[in-house]
């Protein structure tokens, strides 16, 4: 019985008594929806036609049957049985009166018949009840193990069922499954199956964080997630051992940062999958396969009841077990593409390179060590999107440190000067965190903000430097003197601040002279939420800080220059005595020269996209 219906339910009762006739006259009147909907209802009245037999068959059977038991019976039996086949349909009806759902499935199965009389009154109600169900994670294949365990408690009840009434009753269901299944897939289904993601996604984000403040207040036992994880696998696959970093807290806080991304992710509706990849190809050197994943399912779940006790319900358990198998699924795809090779990484001669880092971080973790959780979560979510934004390509991540290389020098100024201000834009970046002082960076008031991180960024236009492919990882790397010269002008940075080489600021003003009239969406297109300060207002503030710096590693003394948008450029930094203390250098020439460029700098205005807030070229210097 190849019959079905429109995925639009309201247009259902219209269309039968009004537009059949039309459809014949000028199919080409009704758009497709409901075009489709006609020619699904007049195949199944015609099917009807020839199946009348069938009708009489299940109807016959049915009084039959409720003869010797009360529908409440029946529905009963059905219950029964779906719950024995199908265990996601505990988790469906957990915590419900099951006596009423009993009453309503036999309550369901008489108004069903009505399916061979009726028509053009049940099609609309089954596409209607689809929709409903989607709403409560209902998925097509529960319907077909309703139909298994209804002929099930049908022959029960009734002795068995003649080939004749089995045949009969399978055409009935056909029709049903299809009905309801096309309401779940209607706009209104797929609304309400959205509410039902949203809604399921925030339990576990709950659930989630919960978690995170057990294992931050817990007992040696529960003081790292993972480390009970990797206990429950031990003794369940002694040959888990080669998982014994799960134990380091490093490690371990690593994977709660991964997990805590992606439910953010979920719930904010945002991409995952391109994390989700880079993280199973980077596992493939660990030698982590996909099953080894999938086998820590249950010690995950298992791990996770642990730490939340009666609150870690059935329904709660199936949705953990999907968060699961999504991150499995994503970094497989990671691990099976052998040529991940992301292409926002720079191949070229010449690149810039960006590294960052949290100021008093270790400071931080030792008196926050919750907070910190939530903060670094947010913190690397920043991150990453304007890593995205500005076509940059994370190379990786050491603890709060992120490496990043661009292609182009303006992209790495525009991602390191909106590190600054969507940091600013954060507050609270973690519920209870406060900036603990002396800070490196001073200023007005209005340019920080004591309740988020202090992030200091080194930016260098890197051409003594090669990009190598590592096949192992599927990553992108990068080494020589320009890279390492990159690390130690972050060292100089302050939390907060911007370093970069003349070379960097030559670059960037080559780039400029090469586009003199960047498009505003440049600057402008992060900016659209109007409790967002300016990012960059199409111009940064160029300033020479330090003259002649000697940085430890580095042969020659070098000139750096801070970079700072427009709105936070009154923060101010001794950047000669950090210069002293992180390389152990005699510094007092440093700091007169700083001191000096400071105060010829003090009257600077912006001169179109950049300027240099010394007074002089950067290509004036010999």
């Amino acid at each position: 019985m190849g019959c079905g219906a429109s995925a639009e339910p309201k247009s259902v009762p219209s269309l039968l008594a009004d537009v059949e006739a039309q459809l014949s006259r000028d199919p080409s009147a009704l758009g497709d929806t409901e075009l489709d909907a006609v020619r699904r209802i007049v195949r199944y009245r015609n099917c009807h036609l020839r199946h009348d037999a069938s009708s009489t068959i299940v109807m016959e059977s049915w009084q039959r049957i409720t003869r010797g038991a009360d529908v409440a019976v029946v529905g009963e039996r059905v219950l029964d049985e779906l719950l024995r086949i199908q265990p996601l349909a505990k988790v469906v009806f957990f915590g419900t009166s099951l006596d009423a759902q009993s009453a309503a499935i036999g309550r369901m199965l008489a108004q069903v018949l009505r399916i061979e009389t009726e028509s053009a009154a049940l099609v609309p109600a089954l596409l209607s009840l689809g929709a409903r169900h989607a709403l409560y994670g209902f998925e097509p294949d529960i319907l077909k193990d309703m139909q298994v365990a209804t002929m099930a408690a049908l022959s029960d009840i009734g002795g068995g069922l003649t080939s004749d009434e089995t045949e009969a009753w399978n055409g009935v269901w056909k029709i049903v499954i299809d009905l309801m299944t096309h309401g779940m897939n209607s706009p209104a289904g797929q609304a309400n199956r959205e509410r039902y993601e949203t809604k399921a996604a925030r339990e576990v984000q709950a659930m989630w964080n919960k978690i995170r403040l057990v294992q931050s207040e817990a007992d040696e036992e529960k003081r790292l997630f993972t480390r009970y994880m990797y206990r429950v696998i031990i003794r369940q696959r002694p040959d888990f051992a080669r998982f014994s970093n799960l134990t380091d807290f490093r490690t371990a806080e690593r994977v709660m940062q991964m997990l805590s991304t992606v439910i953010n992710n979920v719930v904010e509706d945002r991409d995952s999958t391109a994390m989700l990849r880079e993280s199973g190809a980077r596992h493939v050197a660990y030698e982590v396969t996909e099953a080894d994943m999938l086998a820590f399912e249950g010690p995950f779940l298992e791990t996770c009841e642990a730490y939340l006790g009666s609150e870690f319900t059935l329904p709660m358990r199936h949705l953990f077990s999907r968060f699961w198998n999504f991150v499995v699924d994503g970094m497989a795809v990671g691990m099976r593409d052998e040529s991940d090779e992301d292409t926002a990484a720079p191949r070229g001669e010449s690149f810039a390179i960006v590294f960052t880092d949290i100021e008093k971080s270790t400071r931080l973790w030792e008196t926050y060590p919750a907070i910190m959780a939530g903060a670094l979560d947010k913190h690397n979510r920043i991150l990453r999107q304007l890593i995205q934004e500005f076509r940059g390509y994370e190379v990786k991540t050491i603890g709060d440190s992120f490496m990043i290389a661009f292609s182009s020098m303006t992209d790495a100024v525009l991602f390191a000067g909106s590190v600054q201000t969507e940091l600013m834009t954060h507050s609270p970046i973690a519920p209870g965190f406060t900036m603990i002082g002396p800070t490196q960076g001073s200023g007005p008031a209005e340019v920080w903000d004591d309740t988020t991180l202090r992030v200091r960024v080194g930016v260098e236009w890197c051409e003594e430097a090669t990009p190598q492919y590592d096949p192992v990882h599927r990553r992108y790397d990068y080494f020589g003197p320009s890279v390492n010269l990159a690390s130690r002008v972050e060292s100089a940075a302050g939390g907060g601040q911007v370093l970069c080489t003349a070379r960097a600021v030559a670059q960037l003003q080559a780039e400029q002279k090469s586009k003199p009239s960047p498009s505003p969406r440049e600057f402008l297109h992060l900016t659209d939420c109007d409790a967002r300060p300016p990012l960059l207002n199409d111009s940064v503030a160029v300033q020479l800080v330090v003259r002649d710096a000697e940085l430890k590693g580095v042969s020659e003394p070098l000139d750096l220059y801070s970079i700072m948008p427009m709105s936070l450029c009154k923060r101010t930094f001794d950047t000669a005595r950090r210069v002293d203390a992180t390389n152990s250098v005699a510094g007092s020439n440093l700091r007169a020269s700083a001191a000096g460029l400071q105060r010829r700098a003090s009257g600077h205005s912006a001169m179109g996209m950049f300027s240099t807030r010394s007074g002089r070229s950067v290509n004036s210097r010999k």
